[in-house]
């Protein structure tokens, strides 16, 4: 799919993914076709701020997924749109209510009214699924109008980077634009001074005649001058031409660049307000859209946990076939449909705020994106402006170059005429000098050559040729080609016509006396009688030659000599008035600057006198005040020495008072409940054999029906008694140890029995949750069950007012000199190696393993300690988990070789009490620590570990 994203409304578009092979602007036909968007009216960007030109490939941008669209804009919108963030309508359609409440509601409450029934049972977990399915729906569109609120802030980012791509340009159109015009008034005077003398070219133009030889052969005879000829070629009268000139020059002067200028920095600063590039706020937004994203997740989670309670309920229900749990299990979906309605209502309330955030988005971004209109528009306004004066300065440009080429025009003629006759004299020369030469050279090579033929006749075959070797090479031929002619399409300018010009117009740089090319070839004539001479001769040939082409170039540029002398005069006298002038500024300056300069000096010495009485009375009473500070520390140490030990001797005799006080009032305490605390201990010490039972046990246990489950109400109203003589005292370490015996008690026994509360009598959801499903999932984690009793013991301690965290201290106090030893040997029993530390810290940090928890599902890594015999979970908390011996067969474990580790998921975990002294974990009676079962993944022996 090809996805585009309309920023303005905060929607996703998606189209078939051919439209990609095709062009930007038939994507944009299939926008007004299927969303009605005028063409005309769509901005499309790309991440980057590049905007997408019509007439390429939409493939050839790396734009178009989800999480990288093409951002759309749609100009009506953004125009029509209110300006207040807090006025528009919602265009994203995020307020609607996906859910009704209220029918839910009903929903709820006709299943709280049914009968305690088995098809009561099945409707309300019915109900829980849907309102299950329901959070999904409702976390699926938080995310996707949070992914939305992060669309759209990249799509704002990519109109800031385009806004700056085309704040650049324009710099860089107005900055050349500046220097343009800037060159333009440098010449501008200069230019004047050509139009001004305009009139004066155009009369001298309009009298010079133009030869009839340069003239095609079908124009009509008569006199033709150079004005004739201007204005035959082109239809525009000069007269208009230096009018429109002084127009131009008026009207391109020092005040339209100043404006320019105004409006270019005004439209800069409008551009560069960061104020409005920058959203502030919103990465807290998203901070704070993240957080409720995740609780939302969190309240999905708790949804789903709670249905599945109800499905295994449901299976309990119908597998036990006992309508005596009926009524407690219907009392307790009550209470649990109630608070999947309001985690249901506190999710429907985090979409309600993350719609609203995008609402606020939408209404932000629309007030930014009209900014961002106006900017363009001004932007829009003053490039059309550099555009209209840039084509007027380049006509203006065109214009003068026509009249300086008029200003010039006669002495062009002039120089082009003498061109034209030296060039057709020096082709005629040139050509007869080099057939000539050519010539010469033809006859030299035949008369070597025939010399040499002569001698070799006569010489060949002689004995003597022996002695003379090499005589047999001939000269080689050189310079016999003739050459092409050339200047051939040159007019022929008789002389005649020169000296007319040169005589009725004497201002034309026209010369006295053209240079004679006649070469003297006659000393060439004689090469074939000296051969030997040849070459010098041809040499001085070309020296004559140079010779005269030299002095020809430098006659014709005597006017231009002329010329450079006289501006260099004019420049020079410039230049000496220049410098005579800043002499004289620069003797007033220095004069006033030397007076300056004696007056900062006077300045300066008074000020240092200043200074340095200053510092003396500076000095003086810093040392006064040193001394001063000195007494007041000594004095201050003195006085904190007196008050330190007047503060120990109070504390020490309030101490020996409160002590002597609490003594007294104990031992009387004591006297008077002697006999109450006799009974207790009594009744502690049946309580405590009890209480060595481990959760395992009880779990193992199989129940029938809520007949073989005791009820707790003796073991409350126990609780009740204890907890009154508790609160009369506080202190008493065997009432305390009473009571955590009877909690422990309760929360042992939370497994196999439904506790009520002294006030209503209501069983608690998830324990009876656990005795419904305790015979299809097995033994359940202590973790686990701990967590499900935690409101219904807390409703216990919240009736009976115990502080259990007092409670344990006390029993910890008690029981810490008899266990200390024993706990430090075992602690460093359970310490692993530095090898399995290592190892577990690599998987840890590869992802591989987690060394946090150990529960169901996850991925754990398991060594083999030598001390006690077993595999032990590695872990970074004091948690003590082994592995079940169950699992012992599947790693072919034996005593002698048993594996060194080995990477592994739980599958089931259990809470273990160790009851005997000698067990098969080694470990000291009454030790807490779990069991698992674990799938083994990975067996690590030492070539894997390394």
């Amino acid at each position: 799919m090809l996805y585009v994203f309309q920023v303005d409304t905060g929607t996703m578009i998606t189209f078939d993914m051919t439209l990609a092979l095709n062009t930007v602007s038939n994507l944009k036909e299939a926008i007004w076709s299927s969303y009605r968007i005028p063409v005309d009216r769509q901005v499309l960007l790309v991440s980057g701020g590049e905007c997408l030109d019509p007439a390429s490939r939409v493939c050839s941008y790396s734009a178009g997924t989800d999480t990288n669209p093409i951002f759309l804009f749609n100009k009506t919108n953004i125009e029509s749109s209110p300006t207040s963030s807090g006025q528009h309508a919602p265009s994203s359609g995020s307020l609607e209510n996906l859910t009704d409440i209220d029918s839910i509601k009903d929903q709820i409450k006709g299943c709280l009214d049914l009968p305690p029934t088995y098809m009561t049972v099945v409707s309300r977990a019915q109900l829980a699924q849907q309102l299950w399915e329901m959070a999904k729906d409702l976390s699926r569109r938080c995310e996707q109008l949070i992914h939305d609120q992060h669309l759209q802030h990249q799509g704002w980012a990519a109109v800031v980077a385009n806004l700056e791509d085309v704040i650049v340009v324009f710099r860089q159109r107005a900055e050349n634009f500046e220097n343009a015009f800037m060159v333009y008034l440098g010449t501008k005077d200069d230019r004047l001074a050509t139009l001004d003398s305009f009139e004066e070219d155009v009369a001298l133009l309009r009298e010079i005649p133009i030869i009839p030889s340069l003239l095609p052969s079908d124009s009509p005879s008569g006199d033709l001058t150079i004005l004739d000829w201007i204005i035959s070629q082109d239809n525009q009268k000069l007269e208009s031409l230096s009018s429109e000139c002084y127009k131009g020059l008026e009207k391109l002067n020092m005040s339209v660049i100043e404006a320019l200028q105004r409006e270019k920095k005004q439209v800069i600063e409008n551009a560069e307000n960061n104020k409005m590039k920058e959203i502030k706020g919103l990465e807290d937004r998203f901070f704070e859209l993240d957080r409720l994203l995740n609780e939302g997740k969190t309240v999905v989670q708790d949804q789903y946990i709670l249905a599945q309670a109800f499905l295994n309920n449901q299976n309990s229900a119908s597998n036990e076939r006992d309508s005596s749990i009926l009524p407690d299990l219907c009392q307790a979906h009550q209470q649990q449909l109630m608070l999947m309605f309001r985690k249901h209502q506190h999710l429907d309330e985090i979409r309600r705020k993350c719609a609203k955030a995008k609402d606020e988005l939408i209404g932000n971004l629309n007030t930014r994106l009209k900014w961002i209109m106006y900017v363009q528009h001004g932007l829009n306004e003053t490039s059309n402006k550099l555009a209209i004066y840039n084509e007027s300065l380049r006509r203006v440009r065109c214009q003068i170059e026509v009249v300086e080429q008029i200003h010039v025009a006669a002495s062009i003629y002039g120089e082009a005429v003498v061109e034209v006759v030296r060039r057709k004299k020096f082709s005629e020369s040139y050509n007869k000098w080099a057939n000539q030469i050519a010539e010469t050279m033809d006859k030299i090579h035949a008369n070597e050559i025939n010399l040499r033929n002569n001698f070799s006749a006569r010489f060949e075959g002689h004995f003597l040729s022996a002695l003379f070797s090499g005589l047999e090479d001939f000269p080689i031929l050189f310079g016999n080609k003739r050459t092409e002619p050339f200047d051939l399409n040159l007019p022929t300018i008789p002389p005649e016509d020169i000296e007319m010009l040169r005589k009725a117009y004497p201002a034309l740089p026209v010369e006295e006396e053209l240079p004679d090319f006649t070469i003297d070839v006659s000393s060439t004539s004689r090469a074939s009688e000296e051969s030997s001479r040849s070459a010098v001769e041809i040499e001085n040939l070309n020296l004559k030659l140079e010779l005269e082409r030299a002095k020809f170039e430098l006659q014709t540029k005597d006017y231009e000599i002329q010329r450079l002398e006289s501006l260099q005069a004019e420049e020079k006298d410039e230049f000496e008035r220049t410098i005579k002038n800043e002499t004289e500024l620069r003797t007033v300056t220095l004069s006033e600057k030397d007076k300056e300069i004696q007056s900062l000096r006077d300045s300066i010495a008074s000020l240092m006198e200043q200074h340095s009485s200053l510092s003396e009375v500076t000095t003086k009473e810093m040392r006064d005040l040193r001394e001063e500070l000195e007494l007041i520390k000594t004095d201050h140490d003195k006085s904190i020495v007196e008050i330190q030990h007047r503060s120990e001797t109070v504390v020490i005799e309030t101490r020996e008072k409160l002590l002597e006080e609490k003594e007294n009032e104990l031992r009387a305490l004591r006297e008077k409940h002697k006999a109450e605390l006799e009974g207790l201990r009594s009744r502690y010490k049946l309580m405590s054999s009890f209480d060595q039972r481990s959760p395992s046990d009880i779990q193992d246990k199989s129940f029938d029906s809520l007949e073989r489950i005791p009820r707790t109400d003796d073991l409350l109203a126990e609780l009740g008694k204890v907890a009154d003589l508790s609160q009369k005292n506080p202190n008493d370490g065997i009432i305390n140890q009473m009571i955590k015996g009877i909690i422990t008690r309760l929360e042992g026994s939370a497994i196999g029995m439904i506790p009520q509360s002294p006030e209503k009598g209501s069983t608690s959801p998830a324990i009876l949750r656990a005795r419904a499903g305790a015979s299809e999932e097995g033994p359940m984690s202590r973790a686990s069950i701990e967590a499900e009793e935690e409101p219904a013991m807390g409703n216990v301690k919240s009736v009976y007012g115990l502080d259990t965290s007092a409670i344990d201290a006390t029993a910890m106090c008690n029981s810490s000199d008899d266990s200390e030893t024993m706990s430090q040997e075992l602690s460093e029993i359970l310490i692993p190696s530095s090898d399995i530390v290592n190892l577990a810290n690599n998987f840890a940090k590869a992802g591989r393993i987690t060394i946090q928890s150990c529960k169901a599902g996850d991925n754990v890594f398991i060594y083999f300690n030598d001390k006690l015999k077993a595999y032990l979970v590695y872990l970074s908390n004091k948690n003590v988990y082994f592995l079940h011996t169950d699992c012992l067969k599947m790693l072919d474990h034996s005593q002698e070789c048993p594996v060194k580790g080995f990477l592994a998921q739980v599958t089931e975990r259990e809470f273990c009490v160790a009851r005997r002294a000698n067990n098969r974990y080694r470990v000291p009676q009454g030790f807490h620590f779990h069991r698992i079962r674990v799938k083994v993944l990975q067996i690590i022996n030492d070539s894997s570990s390394k």
